[in-house]
């Protein structure tokens, strides 16, 4: 705890000092010191409220962006999903139907040379 050496300015026979907590400090202040000292703390307050309500007010910001972009994150992948089952899909729906001309083009052909 700070420690704050004050002294009275009674008599120049009576300065000695004495220690004050910062409870005993408000009542034996001189009205000189802390009309200065007070409206500067009170900015300094005011500045940090200022600046915390401010952070607190992006930080709710941030979250809420945060959260959306968690959702279509999540919609992004399942449409990724989705994609890769429908070109799993027309991949096999390819190769049966390669087999299926191949079979008819070896049909075509020997009814062709049937033909002749």
């Amino acid at each position: 705890m700070p420690k704050i050496i004050v002294c009275d300015g009674k008599k120049k026979k009576k300065l000695t000092p004495k220690l004050n907590l910062p409870s005993q400090q408000m009542q034996t202040c001189p009205p000189c010191i802390m009309p200065s000292v007070m409206p500067q703390f009170a900015q300094r307050l005011t500045e940090s409220y200022n600046m915390q309500e401010k952070l607190a007010a992006e930080n709710a910001d941030l979250e809420g962006k945060r959260y959306q972009l968690q959702e279509d994150l999540l919609d992004k992948d399942q449409t990724v999903e989705s994609l890769q089952r429908k070109l799993t899909s027309l991949q096999a729906e390819m190769r049966m139907i390669v087999k299926e001309n191949n079979l008819l083009n070896d049909k075509l052909e020997k009814a062709q040379e049937n033909n002749r």
